[in-house]
């Protein structure tokens, strides 16, 4: 049960952090410096694979409430 609360806070904080990668790519086309850009670029790679983690975790939180 315990696992299964911490794992429905991850998939909480995952709806979050989708946020942000949206705001990622928004700020990635409005920032014209190389060096930050690519920067950002490479956060949101980062961010969308977390969140590819968090849609998989989600079906086990499902499986967890069943």
């Amino acid at each position: 049960v315990m696992s299964g609360y911490v794992i429905s806070c991850l998939v909480r904080l995952c709806h979050v952090m989708s946020g942000y990668v949206r705001l990622c790519h928004v700020m990635s086309g409005c920032v014209r410096l190389r060096h930050v850009m690519s920067c950002y670029v490479m956060l949101c790679y980062v961010i969308s694979c977390y969140v590819m983690l968090c849609k998989v975790m989600s079906c086990y939180v499902r499986l967890c409430h069943v």
